[in-house]
């Protein structure tokens, strides 16, 4: 084992030594990272061992990419937008101080440095390495190409009962309470994500980019492959997914598109899909209200909805003002002893995924940090809208599909509080930001040429 960590160590060393050498090997590395980081399951990741659940595949890229970009040639301030810069600077920040709030700080530290590593970075990175709409464009094909993967995954466990995400080493441990389950008769998949919530929020997070592609492009494989995720994602069964994609395709035929024959067509089609027939969607979504009725699910420890909202204000009541310490909700033993203090015998899995995300943010981090998530998330929605309405040809802004990905995030963080996972979304603030400093610049020199 010593001999294999010394191995390791000594490649990433040369690895860094020839990554900081060359910007465009440096730009490919983040690429695989990218993909890599986005395909494992997020969980685990692939791990050197079942002892070492820090030492994996994510944090080894992480780690060397973050070395290679603090010694790569820093861009100046300017090339940051000083408002989402700024608010994520304070979420961080908050993010940390809130640790040394907690019942354990080891724990909460390292939640705070696998955040750091495996989501924050990439929003950094991408202001730091891309400097062009070629790079841009690259990015966002790794992307949708992992979209597409996944999708795959989502068909071939909804065909054949197999989750992939076991192919991976050192991690069936942790998938065993992966079942394949029904949901309104039909088989719900669980994909190559945490579970089948966090893999259709994937699915929904990535399809715009799809359509910004076709459009770009101009090629119909892109559309082709679009359909092929969402319909991957519809089969994970996760309501919230659900209403992100017809919230993001209204977006896109009301805002983005000018094709009215397509609007009229798709309006009357998902009317009589809600209204009349009889389907499995239809029926989660009747579940669903049924739940809200009666104020009990079987099969769980907890009562869910309505009976979760009422114990809010004993909650927040309650809280440190930093919280209850970065990272507390992923524990178990943490979060029970905290609704031991309060009254409350709610297991951990209720407040992470029946509460929005802000309420759970607020919670674990405290005031600070869910207002500058709250500003963050309402600023990048914002600039997006402003790109959309500053453009001629809306098709091809991708300012479009971000205002797209955008909404749909908001969407899914408010229905459910798990989803800090997500590396994707701080890689489309991180394109959001050069898009609006080439606005910026194009402001700037046009004024120039005036005068």
């Amino acid at each position: 084992m010593q001999f294999i960590l010394i191995i390791i160590v000594l490649s990433l060393f040369f690895s860094f030594l020839r990554l900081i050498d060359d910007p465009n090997r440096l730009f490919n590395f983040f690429l695989i990272a990218v993909f890599i980081c986005n395909i494992i399951p997020d969980g685990s990741g692939i791990r050197l061992t079942n002892s070492s659940p820090l030492i994996n595949s994510q944090k080894l890229f992480s780690v060397l990419l973050l070395g290679a970009l603090l010694f790569t040639k820093f861009k100046k301030r300017s090339q940051f937008d000083k408002s989402i810069y700024i608010l994520l600077v304070i979420l961080i920040s908050s993010r940390f101080v809130s640790a040394f709030n907690s019942s354990n700080l080891y724990t909460s530290i390292l939640y705070w440095l696998n955040a750091v590593l495996t989501i924050y970075l990439y929003y950094f990175a991408i202001v730091i390495l891309i400097d062009s709409e070629i790079k841009m464009n690259r990015v966002i094909k790794v992307l949708f190409f992992t979209g597409i993967l996944v999708a795959l995954s989502n068909y071939f466990e909804f065909i054949t009962a197999i989750n992939l995400a076991h192919i991976f080493p050192n991690v069936s441990n942790e998938l065993d309470f992966w079942i394949y389950e029904k949901v309104s008769g039909v088989n719900r998949v669980f994909g190559l994500k945490a579970d089948p919530v966090v893999t259709s929020y994937y699915l929904t997070f990535v399809f715009p980019l799809g359509l910004y592609l076709y459009h770009y492009e101009k090629k119909k494989k892109w559309l082709f492959y679009t359909i092929l995720i969402v319909i991957a994602s519809i089969l994970n069964f996760t309501r919230a997914s659900m209403v992100s994609i017809i919230v993001m395709v209204f977006i896109y035929l009301f805002v983005v598109s000018s094709n009215r024959k397509v609007k009229i067509i798709f309006s009357i089609a998902l009317l009589i899909l809600i209204f009349t027939i009889d389907n499995p969607v239809k029926q989660l979504f009747i579940d669903t209200l049924t739940t809200f009725t009666s104020n009990t699910t079987s099969g769980f420890d907890y009562t869910r909805t309505l009976g979760l909202f009422d114990a809010l204000p004993s909650m927040i009541d309650k809280i440190p003002f930093w919280g209850i310490g970065t990272g507390s909700l992923v524990r178990p033993d943490l979060i029970i002893d905290y609704y031991n203090k309060i009254g409350f015998l709610y297991s951990s899995a209720s407040v992470r995924t029946e509460l929005p995300f802000i309420i759970t943010t607020l919670l674990d981090g405290g005031y600070i940090e869910s207002l500058s998530f709250l500003f963050l998330l309402l600023v990048v929605i914002t600039k997006s809208l402003s790109l959309v309405f500053g453009s001629i040809n809306r098709k091809k802004e991708i300012g479009s599909y971000l205002l797209m990905i955008f909404i749909g995030y908001f969407i899914c963080l408010t229905f459910n509080g798990i989803f800090d996972i997500f590396s994707i979304i701080y890689l489309m603030i991180g394109i959001l930001n050069m898009q609006l400093i080439l606005k910026k610049i194009q402001h700037d020199n046009t004024i120039l040429k005036c005068l």
